[in-house]
């Protein structure tokens, strides 16, 4: 009778598994295959350009950096790199989340601010946050 390899209990040959290295291995190359793609994308999506716009007021130019935008059928199409997760959004709601983010870190940082008696070093230490790479 065969013994269980992590638990040491007896079991049968047909309540028994084996993993299937074969199978193992092509999951390695299709995630790593995976993983190249979202760093691909991540290279190619997540950075932010300089945008050249015009003030409603004065209308004067201004830049601005922002987030590199496509279309919906692009996003559509570039999400199957991951498809089990939303790594693409629609630009407002991808406009809402990073102001929920901000809003949340720089409440973070004013309350470790407070913590720690105002300017005693340790809510200095604490780095600024960046610019969201989500796209």
């Amino acid at each position: 009778m065969p013994r269980c390899y992590i638990t040491g209990i007896e079991i049968g040959f047909e309540d028994a598994y084996a993993l299937d290295v074969s199978e193992m291995h092509r999951a390695i190359r299709e995630l790593k295959s995976q993983l190249d793609a979202l760093e691909k994308l991540m290279a190619q999506f997540g950075a932010y350009d300089k945008v050249e716009l015009t003030d409603r007021r004065t209308g004067k130019p201004f830049t601005r950096l922002d987030a590199r935008l496509v279309s919906a059928t692009v996003a559509h199409a570039l999400a199957e790199a991951c498809p089990e997760r939303s790594i693409f959004l629609p630009f407002a709601e991808w406009k809402e989340q990073r102001a929920r983010r901000l809003s949340r870190t720089l409440r973070d940082l004013q309350k470790a601010k407070k913590e720690n008696g105002g300017s005693n070093g340790k809510a200095e230490a604490v780095p600024p946050p960046s610019p969201p790479t989500e796209s």
